[in-house]
């Protein structure tokens, strides 16, 4: 629902479509191209895992 939400303007009126309207806009700003792909829950174990692994670095802990 993310990848149809960011891809079109089908969800502006939703309940979430100013949070949706606000990240298109902040993706728009901030990178010159995106490509937004779904992948399943199976897939996302590497991304989990570097994800933790971050939160645990002693840089970005006092920023959280």
């Amino acid at each position: 629902m993310v990848k149809l939400a960011l891809k079109s303007d089908h969800f502006r009126l939703a309940h979430c479509g100013g949070i949706i309207l606000e990240l298109k806009s902040l993706i728009c700003s901030s990178f010159s191209s995106c490509s937004i792909q779904f992948s399943r829950r199976e897939c996302d174990k590497v991304a989990h895992a570097l994800a933790a692994k971050g939160c645990n670095c002693p840089k970005y802990s006092k920023l959280l």
